[in-house]
Formats: structure tokens, C-alpha cells, sequence
């Protein structure tokens, strides 16, 4: 579990004075007691053998936060420094909002503070920030180049060590599936699959958080990610990122590192130009397949193309929409889930919906006798998981007293929906 408590300190320091040993005491908004750290490691050489000192000048209680976290934080050290690079807009957020796609919004770089430490078995807090006041004394000892470097490779593997222990958690048992090569895989097969992907995604977003903005980040992705393929594509280019990869100008825009690629100009297979005949803008639009129409999809005047169990949920989402906005519930920047539980059940419902066109996209082009129907079993499973969350959440919507003349439409409505779900995973099974 990653905890980033940047938002919730009041203040803190950090004293390194001590060659190994890193110890801390924060402060967290809504705390009564500070966090202690006791953690071996040092800082990088901005700030090593030094005590740093830092105050969050608009501090924002936390509650699940201070909760969770342990009075006394035994652990390692991971990156700490006061000099990391991070991106910082120059406009306020509405107007960045408001900027054309083709014109990103200004930015520049700032130092900021960078605070990360791991305790057992698999927990990260992370403090990164460049809006705290900050101070810095002497350093009572000097770190060396090749002190710095040991530090920040330490860093390095603690911070892997961690992702490992998260895919190694008790519970998960599919970080090694093998999808079967001689036949399709079956429903069960499919839910592995896609849960490991969900690993597998949660890791590399806790890679892309830490190292979005560093030049060497696609180096350090493919190194914990385990991509042998992207580390040979760097290497034989001699770069850490690939967008220093030089490609001829008119591929640019539609290069993807999973694909086939050539740096060398004279030294092309034509691995790379396998899109050059196509042009997506005459690419005719599919036709859904007249033989399943009223079956496997419908025409719809609001919605289109699509399966009808799929028209029920984003229909229902709708209403539900408009009714709450009508009511002035929840759709605001602020809105809090526990305050809002009728918007909450939206939200979930939302989740559901969006899985629903994942797993039924692409039923109106099949044949009566769907060509994968496990991996669309698969999928209306987690569309069920996200609806019977909506449908918990409906006892702590209706205890509110808000639109209790339109919550039952909306519960007997849900019901339905997962009616519809599993009869058409029943039918699915049967073919």
C-alpha cells in the first residue's frame, strides 16, 4: 500500500546528521501524535548529514490516512532529497483547463522536496511537494559522488523490492498464469488473465508516479517492469528514453515501443512501415451483422449500435444523472461519497456501465455463436462486482431523505440489470 501524505503534513524535519540513519518526526493534520521515523538509509548528498525542516502552509486533514499509519515508522529510506525536478503549471488550473489540446498549458520545472520510505512488508509513504517552506542546515558529514550513487541505487531497490512484495501479497495467486497457446481460454481462465493485468497495471502506475518527470524514466520502467524487449531496443540506440530514439520524421506520431521498430535507416526490414498503406480516415464503418439484430444489438436513437443489456445500464446512469443534478446532489468539485451515498451508487453504476462496453462492444459484429464467450463472461463479472457495490450503497443513499421518490425506480431498475447480466452469462455458457 502507497500512502502519499504531501497534502495532510503541518510540518516536520528530517535528520540525517548520522551516517546510515535517517530519523524524522511529522506532523499530520487531524493527528494527535506525530509519525517517528527510525529508518536506515541516507539522504541524497543535497541533503545528507544535514537536519531538513519543512512546513505545509495549507494543510488538509486526512482521516483514513491517520488511521492507517503507524505512530513509529520502522523501515528503509528510500529517495530523499529537497532538489527533485518536478513539473509545476504557470497558469491556475480553470484557465490551464480551458487551454486547446494543440496548446498545453505553460509549465516549468522546480526543486522540490522528495521524502519516500518503506516499512514491512509492503508499505510505501511518499511526501512530494515543491509548495513547502523548507530549511536546510550544515551537513554535519560530506557525502561522496560515489556515497550519492550507492544511495540512490539503495533507492532503486527498495523501491522494486516493494512493487515485488505487492504482486507477492497473500491472496494473489495468478502472477504466474500461462494463457493456454493450443485453445481459447475458458471464463475462469479469462478472470486470471485479467486480474493479473490489474497487478501488473498497479505497478507500472506506482512506476510512472514516481518517475513520470525523470529523462531516464522508459530505462527504469523497463528494468522494473521486466521488459527485456525495451532495454535491447534502448541499448542498441544507446539512449534511456525512447523518445530520444531517432525515427524517420514521418513516424513519429504513431510510434509505439511495443511494435517492431528499426534506428538504423540502412538496416530496415520494414518492420516498422507495416501502417504505411493504411489510412484510417477511409476506413469503412463496420456493419453489425443483420442475422443477430434484437439479439446480439439494437439500434438505438440515443445510444446507437449496441446490446441491449448494455442500453439498460446507460440508460438507467442517465436518469440518474439528471434526477440527482435536479435534487443538487453530488456533481461538484468538493463531493464527498459519504455525505453524497446517492451519487456514490451513480458512480458504481458508471463502473458497471463501463464494463458492460467492454464486454459487449463488440457483440453487435458477431455471429449468432459468439467467437470468445468466456472473455465476455469474464468481463460481465466484473460489470456484477461494480453493480452490486450500486446496489449496497442504496440503503445509505435512501437513509439520507433525499429523492426517495425516484430511489426505488433506481434499485428495482439495478435489479434488473443484473437479471439481464446473468441470464446473458448463462446463455453465453450454453454455446
Amino acid at each position: 500500500m502507497a500512502y502519499s501524505i504531501d497534502r495532510s503534513v503541518v510540518r516536520g524535519e528530517i535528520d540525517n546528521s548520522r551516517r546510515g540513519i535517517v530519523r524524522g518526526t511529522i506532523w499530520l493534520d487531524g493527528r494527535a501524535k506525530p509519525l517517528h521515523l527510525e529508518l536506515h538509509g541516507d539522504c541524497l548528498r543535497d541533503i545528507a548529514g544535514c537536519v531538513a525542516t519543512f512546513r505545509n502552509p495549507t494543510p488538509e486533514a486526512c482521516p483514513e490516512t491517520n488511521r492507517r499509519l503507524s505512530t513509529v515508522q520502522h523501515g528503509v529510506a528510500g529517495e530523499i532529497t529537497a532538489s527533485r525536478k518536478i513539473r509545476v503549471s504557470e497558469v491556475a488550473t480553470a484557465e490551464g483547463l480551458s487551454q486547446s489540446k494543440d496548446e498545453p498549458a505553460p509549465s516549468c520545472w522546480a526543486n522540490g522536496l522528495y521524502i519516500e520510505w518503506f516499512c514491512e512488508p509492503d508499505v510505501r509513504v511518499i511526501i512530494e511537494t515543491h509548495l513547502y517552506e523548507v530549511t536546510v542546515s550544515d551537513p554535519a558529514w560530506p557525502m561522496t559522488d560515489t556515497e550519492n550513487h550507492a544511495a540512490q541505487e539503495l533507492a532503486f531497490t527498495h523501491f522494486k523490492a516493494f512493487l515485488d512484495s505487492v504482486e507477492k501479497r497473500p491472496g494473489l495467486r495468478d502472477k504466474d498464469f500461462v494463457p493456454p497457446g493450443d485453445r481459447d481460454m475458458n471464463e475462469f481462465e479469462w478472470e486470471q488473465f485479467m486480474r493479473r493485468s490489474d497487478t501488473r497495471g498497479e505497478r507500472y502506475g506506482e512506476i510512472l508516479e514516481k518517475y513520470m518527470n525523470t529523462p531516464d524514466r522508459d530505462r527504469k520502467s523497463a528494468q522494473l517492469m521486466g521488459w527485456d524487449w525495451l532495454n535491447d531496443a534502448l541499448d542498441s540506440a544507446g539512449v534511456d528514453s525512447v523518445s530520444d530514439i531517432e525515427i524517420k520524421a514521418e513516424h513519429k506520431s504513431t510510434f509505439n515501443p511495443s511494435l517492431p521498430f528499426s534506428v538504423d535507416d540502412d538496416d530496415d526490414d520494414g518492420a516498422a512501415h507495416w501502417f504505411d498503406d493504411i489510412d484510417g480516415e477511409n476506413l469503412p464503418a463496420p456493419e453489425p451483422n443483420p442475422a443477430t439484430k434484437g439479439i446480439h444489438w439494437i439500434d438505438d436513437e440515443v445510444f446507437g449500435v449496441c446490446h441491449p443489456t448494455y442500453k439498460l445500464g446507460r440508460s438507467l446512469g442517465h436518469d440518474m444523472i439528471d434526477a440527482f443534478r435536479a435534487a443538487g446532489i453530488g456533481h461538484d468539485e468538493n463531493y464527498d461519497p459519504v455525505a453524497e451515498p446517492a451519487f456514490d451508487m451513480q458512480f458504481k453504476l458508471h463502473n458497471a456501465t463501463a464494463k458492460l462496453a467492454g464486454a459487449l462492444g463488440q457483440m453487435p459484429y458477431e455471429d449468432i455463436r459468439v467467437s470468445d464467450p468466456g472473455f465476455v463472461i469474464a468481463c460481465l463479472k466484473r460489470s456484477l462486482g461494480h453493480l452490486t457495490e450500486a446496489l449496497n450503497a442504496y440503503p445509505r443513499a435512501l437513509a439520507t431523505g433525499k429523492l426517495n421518490d425516484r430511489l426505488p425506480e433506481f434499485q428495482e431498475r439495478m435489479f434488473g440489470l443484473r437479471d439481464a447480466i446473468i441470464e446473458l452469462m448463462e446463455t453465453l455458457r450454453k454455446m
